[in-house]
């Protein structure tokens, strides 16, 4: 629509049953607006689709059997679709419900990268909702950030970062056996491929035939973006996307954001294999690998990736000092009790066994307790010492004084006459004494 050209809905009444309010935004399938539907006076979001592909008699052919299969989806995941319907004016147009929240693009562009744990959390729930349509036979064929909305909820039973999938009602059918499917190839080829080329699987973007493997090749480009602030691939033509996504490996996410879970990078590389039978083979199988993936409790947090602290998967943290406690009847013994055991001069001094100048204090044998009465410093010595014993000393070594040391027999010998020599002259004169006098 030209600039500064009024829109044709805004404010009219739209197949006599809905009030256009305002536009919400527009997509390669068709603008959005906010409308109510006035029979029963309910809010809603109502898609047009682009008139130059509502020409085609096939494709909305095919666009009102994909509605009726769409809006048989039952999951808490996807949005609901209320109605669908060709306006007399030539109009294809979608009723959904109306949602409160951000797209998942808006919350990546302002905080940057999430943590692990959140962008596991969003990721798992979009498996559930991609389990659900591809139970149906339904591939999304357009999932990406804009088409994620984390809600806005409130009250007691909200979680956070709940989300819900727009775009389902564009899906394609997977269905080989149908007569118009080359007719729908050949209108695919002349135009462009459905989708957005950042997200495009290699074989959407070749414009080959799809499985719901697409979606999963698709989710792990959402996941690296959650993870890293942008997609892989950076493609904004078609030749560009074919070279990207046909021959070009996205870069390890542990170069790019060092420090992910391991589980989680395998997951999402193994979600962007090119070949279809290389990636996992259902949305049930990456919802079970993204939880067991997911970083334990206390790694992350739901909040972004700033302030986060990542720990590599490589490295533990050192085991913690040991903490020691005093007894319970030492422990109840106020500072002040231990402040009057101190010395005057106004240093403090810290009762320990190894410290000889706490043992140089003077004794204190009792100090005054709480609501009167006397605390035994000996009994709580002992009863600290029991629940906290001192490492055993080494037992000490003798040693023997160099003159002390045993020498040649033949000294022994020697002194021993010595003394005896003493002793027989001690015993003479004592004999030579007695005779005299």
């Amino acid at each position: 629509m030209p600039a500064g050209r009024p829109d044709p809905y805004i404010g009219k009444l739209f197949a006599e049953r809905f009030l256009v309010l305002d536009k919400l935004g527009e997509g390669s399938m068709g603008t959005v607006y906010e409308a109510r539907e006035l029979a029963v006076s309910r809010p809603v979001a109502l898609k047009m689709i682009h008139r130059h592909l509502a020409v085609h008699k096939r494709l909305v052919d095919r666009f009102r059997r994909e509605m009726a299969i769409t809006a048989r989806m039952d999951s808490p995941h996807s949005v609901k679709v209320y109605d669908f319907g060709k306006a007399e004016g030539g109009e294809l147009y979608l009723v959904m419900e109306l949602l409160d929240g951000k797209p998942l693009s808006d919350i990546i562009a302002q905080s940057g990268p999430l943590s692990p744990e959140r962008a596991v959390h969003i990721g798992v729930q979009v498996c559930e909702a991609l389990a659900t349509a591809h139970a149906l036979n339904i591939i999304h064929r357009d999932l990406k950030p804009e088409n994620i909305m984390l809600l806005n909820q409130r009250g007691e039973t909200a979680g956070p970062d709940s989300i819900k999938i727009l775009d389902f009602g564009v899906a394609r059918i997977i269905d080989t056996s149908d007569e118009d499917d080359e007719a729908m190839k050949t209108m695919t080829k002349a135009g462009s491929p459905l989708g957005t080329l950042p997200y495009m699987s290699p074989q959407q973007v070749a414009c080959e035939h799809l499985d719901h493997t697409t979606d999963l090749y698709s989710l792990g480009i959402v996941l690296y973006e959650m993870l890293t602030g942008a997609p892989p691939f950076a493609c904004k033509t078609r030749k560009q996307a074919l070279n990207d996504h046909l021959f070009k490996e996205a870069p390890r996410l542990s170069t790019v954001r060092p420090g992910l879970p391991k589980g989680l990078e395998m997951t999402v590389h193994n979600l962007l294999e090119k070949e279809p039978p290389d990636r996992p083979q259902s949305a049930a199988d990456v919802r079970a690998m993204l939880k067991s993936s997911a970083p334990p409790p206390g790694h992350g947090s739901m909040g972004n990736v700033s302030g986060d602290t990542m720990v590599p998967d490589d490295q533990t943290d050192p085991p913690p000092e040991p903490v020691r406690r005093l007894p319970p009847n030492l422990a109840a013994v106020p500072q002040s009790a231990f402040a009057a055991a101190q010395p005057p001069g106004g240093e403090t001094m810290v009762p320990d066994a190894d410290d000889e100048e706490t043992v140089l204090l003077p004794p204190v044998t009792h100090l005054d307790a709480p609501g009167g009465g006397k605390v035994n410093l000996a009994a709580l010595a002992a009863a600290a010492q029991a629940a906290d014993p001192a490492p055993a000393e080494p037992e000490p070594v003798t040693l023997i004084a160099p003159d002390a040391q045993e020498g040649p027999p033949w000294l022994a010998l020697l002194a021993f006459g010595g003394v005896v020599m003493v002793l027989s002259m001690i015993a003479g004169a004592g004999l030579m004494w007695w005779f005299i006098r």
